[in-house]
This record gives C-alpha cells, sequence and structure tokens, in this order.
C-alpha cells in the first residue's frame, strides 16, 4: 500500500466518524421522537389509544417501546464515541490539521505519480586516479571476502 493510500485512509476515517456522527444524532433525534409517541400511546392520550390501551395493545406498545429504547441506546452510544473525534475536526486545529493533510496528500500523490515510469540509464565512470595494481588487486580481493560473508 503506498503511503498516499494510507494517508487517504486516515483521512476518510475521519470524515466517516463525521458523517456517522450526524447520522445518529439524526437517528437518535427519530427514536426520542418515537419514544415519546409510545409512551403517549400507552398514557391513553395519543393519537390511537384515547384511553389506556387495553392488554394486547399494551403488549404490542411495549414491545414497541422496548425496541425504541434498544435502538435509541445505540444511536446514543454511537454518538458519544464519535464525540471527541468531530470535536477534534470542529476545532481550529483539527480544521488546520485536515487541510495540511490533504495538501501533503497532493504533494505525495505527484510524487509517487513521477516515480512510476522513471528510468534509470547505466553511468559509466572511469576512474581517473593513476594506474596501481597492489590497489587495485587488494580492492578485488576484499570485494570477494564480502561476497563470501553473505
Amino acid at each position: 500500500m503506498k503511503l498516499s493510500e494510507k494517508v487517504e485512509l486516515v483521512l476518510n476515517f475521519l470524515e466517516q466518524c463525521k458523517s456517522d456522527h450526524t447520522w445518529y444524532t439524526k437517528q437518535l433525534e427519530v427514536e426520542q421522537k418515537k419514544e415519546n409517541t409510545l409512551r403517549h400511546e400507552l398514557e391513553g392520550v395519543g393519537i390511537t389509544h384515547r384511553t389506556p390501551p387495553g392488554y394486547k395493545d399494551r403488549a404490542r406498545l411495549a414491545t414497541d417501546y422496548q425496541t425504541v429504547l434498544i435502538a435509541r441506546r445505540i444511536a446514543k452510544d454511537h454518538v458519544m464515541l464519535n464525540e471527541p473525534i468531530v470535536q477534534f475536526l470542529d476545532s481550529e486545529v483539527g480544521k488546520s490539521a485536515v487541510k495540511q493533510l490533504r495538501q501533503r496528500l497532493g504533494e505525495m500523490r505527484k510524487v509517487e505519480s513521477r516515480m512510476i515510469d522513471r528510468k534509470f540509464y547505466t553511468r559509466r565512470a572511469e576512474n581517473t586516479a593513476p594506474v596501481n595494481e597492489d590497489l587495485k588487486r587488494n580492492l578485488d580481493r576484499m570485494i570477494q571476502e564480502w561476497k563470501k560473508r553473505k
């Protein structure tokens, strides 16, 4: 995985946290409204029941109420889990950090794109120092010893 892809994952994670926070906040509001409606129905002051409901209706309402409470708890938990990241992202430091990461990501992609099709050419260099056969033999011997160590 390229380094730019890793940085992109971090940015996507931060965006996903913010998106999840927004969605679960709205879902929490929906579940709270459902909870309130069900409480009114159980009291007998709702739209369907103008008097306290009978046993079967109460059992159905209680089951619905339990489902709503569970959904509300899950939404509330996810809101609380994402809250620290969202607060960071909404702060000046967070906004600046995300902006800097996006800029660096662009720079990294440019560098990576330049690395894709680069070509290397063989470079030949002549040793312009005076010829010294002893040093040349010594260098060759050291190279052979080096290769044997591996």
